[in-house]
């Protein structure tokens, strides 16, 4: 089954495999306290287990402070398991390996250019996550 939570700036699923699929939507930006609603998502999805997460970037155009640290927080350590972040272009992916770069992820994190190859990287099949 799949569940859609809606804000202003990002929709976010999660798909019949266990996968969080967070989509910003084009122009958004990111804040903390998104991260905290993130945050209590997965305890909500998996709870005492780790999720992982698919996050398509490509309509984002600005984060704070809060959100470029996220994936250093020690809570996203003990929620995540490992994240796909799919980027728009190659300027993203430089900025987006310079934020990986000074907030060093203890989980893995690998910075792709389509869903697929983001599915591929969680070890899990697109199509399983299709109810």
């Amino acid at each position: 089954m799949s569940e859609r939570d809606f804000n202003n700036e990002y929709s976010l699923d999660i798909l019949a495999n266990g996968v969080v699929h967070i989509v910003f939507k084009e122009g958004s930006t990111m804040y903390g306290s998104d991260v905290d609603v993130l945050y209590a998502k997965y305890q909500e999805v998996n709870p005492g287990n780790k999720v992982k997460v698919l996050a398509d970037t490509r309509g984002l155009r600005s984060v704070d402070l809060k959100t470029r640290k996220f994936v250093s927080d020690p809570l996203a350590e003990e929620l995540v398991e490992s994240l796909s972040i799919i980027v728009s272009n190659s300027i993203s992916r430089v900025i987006g390996s310079f934020i990986l770069g000074m907030n060093k992820p203890s989980f893995p994190v690998k910075l792709v250019e389509t869903e697929e190859k983001g599915f591929e990287f969680l070890n899990v099949r697109a199509h399983e996550s299709v109810d």
